[in-house]
């Protein structure tokens, strides 16, 4: 009987060389809701195992609310696309995405959102057998 061979895979954490090896669209955060989410489209020809990716928030005249960056665990397979979530920003559910749906309620601000991948992880092409 062969003994198991056991693999270790090592990662690697690569800034992207081009804003098109991973496209972020479809940002949504609707006014109650405590979570935001966009899809993420992977476009390298290896999977994604982790983001980090920088939303700067700002008022419809250009004036930034709020900036953050986020590291996100996700599994991403090459040249697919998945729907990502993250806890949101604004805490007291008084601004909408001004893209989404218009609120009812008038005492709420619309803001724009800019995303920006920083980073992302991926297994190594270097994994070992032990």
């Amino acid at each position: 009987m062969k003994p198991q061979m056991d693999t270790i895979v090592v990662f690697d954490t690569i800034r992207p060389s081009s804003q098109s090896d991973i496209r972020l669209s479809g940002y949504d955060k609707p006014l109650n809701s405590r979570k935001e989410s966009l899809f993420v489209d992977n476009g390298l020809p290896h999977e994604i195992t982790a983001l980090e990716i920088r939303l700067t928030y700002s008022d419809m005249t250009g004036r930034m609310l709020h900036e953050t960056v986020r590291e996100i665990r996700t599994d991403i397979p090459a040249g697919t696309t998945r729907r990502i979530e993250f806890p949101s920003w604004d805490r007291q559910n008084s601004f909408y995405y001004h893209k989404g749906r218009k609120p009812r309620v008038d005492n709420v601000t619309p803001y724009k959102v800019i995303c920006t991948v920083i980073s992302y992880v991926t297994p190594s092409n270097d994994s070992k057998q032990k």
